[in-house]
């Protein structure tokens, strides 16, 4: 600007002003062991990057300021709460000896829930009769992991969500006893991972899976040889829930059971068999039935 008295110049001043600055938005924002990490669109010739932060998004205070990069970790945040984020460019502007900060029109509010990572799946097989083996995608970033069961008791009575176990570090297995659950029905196993905040585990959602709890086979099936007949016994079985009506037993010339030569139905936990080859082998199978006359415990290891 200059001062003129007439046609002559008589001072002048200088300012500088610099107008639209540039602004970024966010890119990416995720909850992370840390805390919450957000991302933007790097923007050339600017000073940095303002972060603001709200609980309520109407409400936003300064968190940090980052003077190059295009990420930032937000440490001082809690689980199960929700946080907003917007974000400015600033430019410096020096005019002798002040210097002037323009910033950029704030970006796009992004909101963002903070919680704890939870487990991508969890896989629930039977491991023999009397245990469950569990198996789930591990976490780096959880300190452990809290597993449930919801099942029908023997009063049918349904159990919902009960805690049976706290494992804590870099593990993705489980090994659940099922001795106290009643066979032939099906039980959901739960998952959930969980960070300690302030001395409280802060947990998950949980990803589950079901699985069927089998019957034990018969059990300590004896038998011997008396000329050209075969002799079994077995202990009688009792099934909590389940109503033993009679036994399936058959003889049969593949390990696999599916060829059977003869077959018996019985009131009694023995069975006699028919004439049968000598110098031949054989499989002996035995199954309990329910009430329905269906055959409800699987096949026990042959014996032959």
């Amino acid at each position: 600007v200059r001062v003129y008295d007439g046609t002559t110049a008589l001072d002048s001043v200088a300012r500088s002003a610099y107008i639209g600055v540039e602004g970024t938005e966010f890119t990416q924002y995720e909850s992370i062991r840390d805390g919450i990490k957000l991302t933007w669109i790097q923007v050339d010739d600017v000073n940095g990057y303002k972060i603001y932060r709200s609980t309520d998004g109407m409400s936003y205070e300064l968190v940090a300021t980052v003077d190059s990069g295009n990420t930032f970790t937000d440490k001082d945040v809690k689980y199960d709460n929700r946080y907003y984020y917007k974000i400015k460019t600033y430019v410096n502007i020096s005019s002798g000896n002040e210097t002037t900060t323009e910033e950029s029109t704030e970006s796009v509010v992004v909101s963002i829930h903070r919680v704890v990572t939870a487990p991508s799946y969890v896989n629930v097989e039977m491991n023999g009769y009397d245990k469950v083996s569990l198996s789930w995608y591990n976490l780096d970033e959880v300190d452990g992991y809290k597993i449930y069961r919801s099942y029908f008791d023997e009063a049918d009575e349904y159990v919902e969500m009960e805690e049976i176990a706290d494992v804590s570090g870099n593990v993705y297995t489980f090994q659940a006893d099922i001795t106290d659950i009643p066979r032939g029905k099906n039980v959901t196993f739960y998952v959930k991972s969980y960070m300690n905040e302030g001395g409280i585990k802060q947990l998950s959602s949980h990803v589950y899976d079901d699985v069927y709890i089998k019957f034990r086979p018969v059990a300590n099936i004896k038998w011997y040889v008396s000329g050209d007949r075969i002799y079994v016994k077995w202990d009688e079985y009792v099934a909590t829930g389940m109503t033993v009506t009679g036994y399936t037993a058959g003889v049969y010339s593949n390990v696999l059971g599916t060829n059977y030569i003869t077959s018996h139905t019985s009131d009694t936990n023995s069975f006699t068999s028919v004439a049968m080859v000598p110098g031949n082998v054989y499989y002996i199978y035995v199954q309990a039935k329910n009430a329905m006359q269906t055959a409800f415990t699987p096949k026990q290891e042959p014996y032959v």
